[in-house]
């Protein structure tokens, strides 16, 4: 009977714990948040589940947070509303680590704020700032000097150059002056007057509305019919006035440009070398032309990438206002493909322009009659169309351009993406009491004059489930009923001292210093329990004991520094008298200790203990534990 009121308590203990153990290895189904949540859609979560503790960096909230995740259950780190163009994350994890963090795979770093080169020298204005040279003018110096060459023949040749640069300063003029006429023309057909072309015509009408306004303002106007009659007057004189310079201007231009054009052909020599330059210059000026056409046209992939780049890095852009903000690129994306043919185009345009320059300049017969400053002057437009041609080359950067090219449509398509707004941190699986994530939010470009918001914050959330053994000390009180205490008393008989066993108490209660070991369930609260056994140290008649054992159930209290408060049952040696003793039996022994009467047997009592947990706290812990990423 006795063994088995010994043996109860224990079994009890053994059958907490496994039951602790055994909560590892089972699913979480007393969370319905996370078992119902996206991530765990469709999942058995008897074998597998994922916490989600969620920060919104727009509001500065967490919209999940204290999920009490299991231990062994991966749980990961959100955040969403976030511009990761424009931040950038790093969340440390602090415990068992399972993968890498989740990233932005598919878009190359160069696209993220902070990684712009040289933007300034590739992004110019789509118009070429540089203005065509004036032709210079051949002197008599500029022409070599032959032996039998009369100065008249030196002095024709000069003419003859002179006359080929007039012819190339006319070509420019009448392209200039053909472009002005042509502008003209539109602004006077687009006004109401458009069918009154004449100049003679208008003159005449011009005449017959002063005459009408001069007597209008004669006479003494009374009436609201005059009066409008004559603002109507002055209405349509105003605009005979502007058709008539109009016309007049455009009549002036459209002679200057039919005498330019007949100064040209009258310029015009016979000789073959100057009717060869004249030809080669003219071809190399419309492969310019055709070249700084299509250097615009290509210089728009670098304006819609400055856009898309300016979007991207405004730091407050989120998946709404992404959305808003990205149909005027959807809608360039449709000539992307054109762009792509724009810059093959453009590379060969400069590819023309630099064989048609060498054959400028390969015209030996004039070579041979000039100087080399001579040769500067004939060939300056030449040269001035190839150093333009090189510049707006090299400053487009063809490769660079491409990359653009191909990095917008990733860009678009990442923006259309409500998961490119949202970061997410490598999924860990805590082993210990809490698991950390160490926050670090900074912006990739600091320069910028808008608000930039920055974070830096620690997030635990404590696990439960699993076991955790703790070792602590601390104070016990042991009862023990129906356990007496002996004494020796001294009785005076018959004038005679006689030493009798006598019983001083039927009750015994013992304070022990005591060391636990506590085998708890791990919680996510301020409470935890569990079970705890140790030995405690005891001093009875002045005897110092470690036979004193405890084992019972328990409650912890607290998070990093832990109290445990223990009741159960305690094992001693008690004593009892020896065979043959009694109470009231006569000593006849002269030794006066109530041990050389006494015997030792276990018997199992109650105990209560309050002890501090000694091992070393999650704060210590979390210091030696290596984060991850």
């Amino acid at each position: 009977m006795k063994t088995n009121k010994l043996l109860l308590p224990i079994i009890c203990i053994l059958f907490f714990l496994f039951s602790c153990s055994s909560t590892q290895k089972k699913g979480s189904t007393d969370n319905k948040t996370v078992s119902t949540s996206p991530e765990n859609k469709g999942t058995n979560t008897d074998l597998t589940n994922n916490y989600v503790v969620e920060y919104d960096f727009k509001t500065r909230l967490y919209t999940h947070n204290t999920l009490k995740p299991k231990v062994h259950y991966p749980i990961i780190y959100r955040i969403k509303n976030i511009n990761r163009f424009a931040y950038k994350i790093e969340v440390k994890s602090k415990d068992s680590v399972l993968a890498f963090s989740f990233s932005i795979d598919d878009l190359p770093k160069e696209i993220f704020v902070g990684q712009k080169k040289e933007e300034q020298a590739t992004t110019g204005s789509n118009t070429d700032s540089t203005s065509p040279k004036p032709a210079m003018q051949v002197t008599t110096n500029d022409v070599k000097d032959v032996k039998n060459e009369t100065p008249d023949k030196k002095d024709g040749l000069v003419d003859v150059l002179n006359s080929a640069l007039k012819i190339l300063e006319l070509d420019k003029q009448i392209a200039q002056d053909a472009e002005k006429l042509a502008a003209i023309s539109d602004l006077i057909n687009k006004n109401n007057l458009g069918l009154i072309t004449d100049f003679v015509n208008i003159s005449s009408l011009l005449d017959s509305v002063d005459i009408k306004i001069e007597k209008l303002e004669k006479i003494a106007i009374v009436s609201e019919e005059q009066k409008n009659e004559l603002e109507s007057l002055k209405s349509v004189k105003k605009n005979l006035t502007d058709q008539k310079n109009l016309i007049s201007t455009r009549n002036t231009l459209d002679s200057t440009l039919k005498d330019n054009v007949k100064d040209k052909e009258n310029l015009k020599t016979s000789k073959e070398a100057v009717d060869t330059f004249i030809k080669d210059n003219e071809k190399l000026s419309v492969l310019f032309s055709q070249f700084r056409e299509t250097y615009r046209e290509v210089n728009k992939i670098n304006s819609c990438y400055d856009r898309l780049y300016e979007l991207i890095s405004y730091h407050q852009l989120d998946y709404l206002q992404a959305q808003k903000e990205i149909s005027p690129f959807e809608e360039e994306e449709k000539k992307f493909s054109d762009y792509k043919n724009q810059l093959q185009i453009l590379k060969s345009n400069y590819y023309d322009i630099q064989i048609q320059y060498e054959i400028l300049k390969r015209n030996f017969q004039l070579n041979e009659k000039l100087s080399e400053g001579g040769q500067t002057k004939l060939y300056s437009q030449g040269e001035d169309f190839m150093t333009r041609a090189k510049r707006m080359y090299e400053k487009i950067n063809l490769t660079e351009t491409q990359k653009k090219l191909n990095l917008m449509p990733m860009i678009i398509k990442s923006l259309k993406n409500s998961n490119t707004f949202e970061w997410m941190s490598s999924p860990i699986q805590p082993i210990g009491d809490v698991v950390s994530f160490d926050v670090d939010i900074k912006a990739k470009n600091k320069t910028s004059e808008k608000v930039i918001d920055e974070v830096k914050d620690r997030h635990q959330e404590f696990t439960r489930g699993g076991t955790r053994i703790d070792f602590g000390l601390g104070l016990a009180a042991s009862y023990f009923k129906n356990t007496p205490v002996y004494e020796l008393q001294v009785k005076q008989v018959n004038n005679l001292s006689q030493i009798t066993i006598q019983q001083k108490n039927n009750e015994l209660i013992v304070p022990s210093l005591v060391g636990l070991a506590t085998m708890s369930l791990r919680s996510s609260t301020y409470t935890c329990i569990g079970g705890s056994a140790g030995l405690g140290i005891d001093v009875v008649n002045g005897k110092i004991q470690l036979s004193n054992f405890f084992v019972g159930p328990s409650v912890t209290f607290g998070r990093y520094e832990r109290l445990t408060l223990t009741a159960g049952a305690s094992f001693r040696n008690v004593q009892q008298l020896k065979s043959g003793y009694e109470i009231g039996s006569t000593v006849t022994e002269t030794s006066d200790d109530i041990e050389n009467y006494l015997t030792d047997k276990y018997k199992v009592g109650f105990f209560a203990s309050l002890t501090f947990v000694l091992t070393k706290g999650v704060k210590e812990n979390l210091k030696k534990i290596p984060s991850y990423r």
